[in-house]
């Protein structure tokens, strides 16, 4: 540039000998800076005075909604015990049985690797339903029992207890000789 053109850029300061030239932002920052207002603007009016939800009202409905299952599942359980034995879940609970955990407690329930699942004598829990529910969704992880409860759904959880329920006073082929303690 010349000196003249220069002369119209050259701002008053002069600073050490050294002068200023009056140089515009770029277009595309200028438009980002404007952008970014008008979006402020849009989000403080839909977040903070409109019908937006902040992440203290999203905190609390994820809550509501996560106690309201809570509570519904507690409420069930009588249902879904009566559902386990129902000869519809039992044939469900007897094909998923079999491909799953014949291999342990063998398909008459009497028990190889496992536990003999059909007397009264109970390494873990205590027989009724709830226990057998829970030792099948929890898993006995030192025995090298799997948590069905990540694998199964919980209408196959509950036919899976349900059968192994009817299984109990049965006479296996070659039952596996008691484990645990006595339950009446």
């Amino acid at each position: 540039m010349t000196k003249e053109k220069q002369e119209g850029k050259l701002l008053d300061h002069n600073y050490d000998g050294i002068q200023e030239l009056d140089n515009p932002l770029p277009s595309w920052w200028v438009n980002m800076f404007y952008i970014s207002i008008v979006f402020a603007i849009l989000y403080v009016a839909f977040y903070w005075m409109g019908p937006g939800l902040g992440s203290e009202e999203r905190l609390e409905q994820k809550l509501a909604a996560l106690q309201k299952s809570t509570t519904e599942t507690t409420t069930d359980v009588a249902s879904w015990q009566e559902t386990a034995m129902s000869p519809e879940a039992l044939a469900i609970g007897k094909k998923i049985y079999t491909s799953n955990c014949a291999s342990c407690h063998m398909e008459d329930g009497g028990g190889m690797v496992g536990p003999n699942l059909v007397d009264n004598y109970w390494i873990h829990g205590t027989g009724d339903l709830d226990g057998i529910y829970a030792i099948i969704r929890d898993g006995v992880v030192s025995k090298g029992m799997l948590a069905w409860g990540n694998i199964l759904k919980p209408d196959d959880l509950a036919a899976v207890t349900g059968y192994v329920k009817s299984l109990q006073g049965t006479t296996p082929r070659n039952p596996k000789s008691p484990q645990g303690e006595k339950v009446d």
